[in-house]
C-alpha cells in the first residue's frame, strides 16, 4: 500500500474549505481502555459550505466527543464498513473485503494505514488512527463525496 493520486493529494487538506477539526486525544491512547467504547455508528461533522465528515463514532453524552472511540478485532457494525470503504478507496485497496466485520484481514489493513498515517501499529482503530487517516468529504449540496481524500486537522 503506497501513497496514491487520492492520498497523495493531502497538502490541500481542508485549507481550501477553510475550516480544520482538531480532537484533544492523550497522546498515549494508541490502544483502548476500559473506559473508552468502541465505535457503533457513522457521526458527521460539518467541515462547512455543505461539506460533511463521516467517521466511525458512537452517542456520546451532551458535551463530550464522540469520535474517541475504538474499532478492533470482532467487531460488526456499520462504522466497520465505513472504515473499510474508507480504506478501500482512499488507499487504492481493492483487497480488503468490505463486509462490516472487523476481521484479520481488516486488522492488518489497519496497520498499513497506520504505518502510512505514522500512527501506532496496533492494528486496532482509535483516535490517533483517525487523526492519521485519509477520509472522503461528502458535500450535502451536490449529494456527491470527493474525488480526493484529505486528512483532517
Amino acid at each position: 500500500m503506497g501513497i496514491t493520486r487520492k492520498a497523495g493529494a493531502t497538502a490541500l487538506a481542508l485549507a481550501a474549505l477553510g475550516t480544520a477539526l482538531t480532537v484533544a486525544t492523550p497522546a498515549n491512547a494508541a490502544t483502548p481502555t476500559a473506559a473508552t467504547p468502541n465505535c457503533t455508528k457513522l457521526k458527521s461533522t460539518n467541515l462547512g459550505n455543505g461539506w460533511f465528515l463521516n467517521t466511525p463514532g458512537y452517542d456520546a453524552p451532551k458535551g463530550s466527543s464522540s469520535f474517541n472511540c475504538y474499532l478492533e478485532l470482532g467487531d460488526r457494525n456499520g462504522a466497520v464498513l465505513w472504515l473499510q470503504k474508507t480504506i478501500a478507496y482512499c488507499y487504492d485497496d481493492g483487497d480488503i473485503v468490505e463486509d462490516g466485520i472487523y476481521g484479520p484481514l481488516t486488522r492488518d489493513k489497519v496497520k498499513a494505514v497506520q504505518r502510512h498515517g505514522g500512527a501506532p501499529q496496533t492494528g486496532i482503530y482509535g483516535p490517533i488512527t483517525r487523526k492519521s487517516m485519509q477520509w472522503r468529504l461528502y458535500n450535502v449540496n451536490t449529494k456527491r463525496y470527493s474525488e480526493l481524500c484529505y486528512k483532517v486537522r
